[in-house]
């Protein structure tokens, strides 16, 4: 089975259900199912953090695979400034991941986790 099937659905069920507009591009490259749940907490907490925080209308998530890795985006028209997201930073850390978060004040937010195929113990 497709990797990304069970993350699409889980994705798609919770976005329905999300007072923001979200859009998502997900390619089509498999995701490995042992990643799934690392990057489907990653986006959702992401997508609950702007709904209650950044004041923003509109959410993009893009998830591709790239050199081994999963990368995926969250960008958002909110009004910046996010500090903390601990659980985010401590679930891509437990996939062997990272997650950089880029928040001006004013501009809105982009967060980037990328986390490798081999999970590191």
């Amino acid at each position: 089975m497709n990797g990304d099937r069970h993350l699409m659905l889980a994705l798609r069920m919770a976005v329905s259900q999300s007072p923001l507009a979200v859009e998502l591009d997900i390619g089509p490259d498999v995701i490995p199912l042992v990643l799934e749940a690392a990057i489907c907490f990653i986006i959702l907490e992401s997508i609950a953090n702007v709904a209650k925080h950044a004041r923003a209308t509109n959410v993009k998530v893009k998830v591709w695979v790239e050199s081994q890795r999963v990368v995926t985006e969250i960008e958002d028209d909110g009004v910046g400034g996010a500090t903390g997201l601990r659980k985010l930073k401590e679930r891509a850390r437990a996939a062997g991941g990272t997650i950089e978060i880029d928040s001006p004040p004013g501009i809105g937010t982009l967060i980037r986790a990328e986390v490798p195929f081999a999970i590191r113990r």
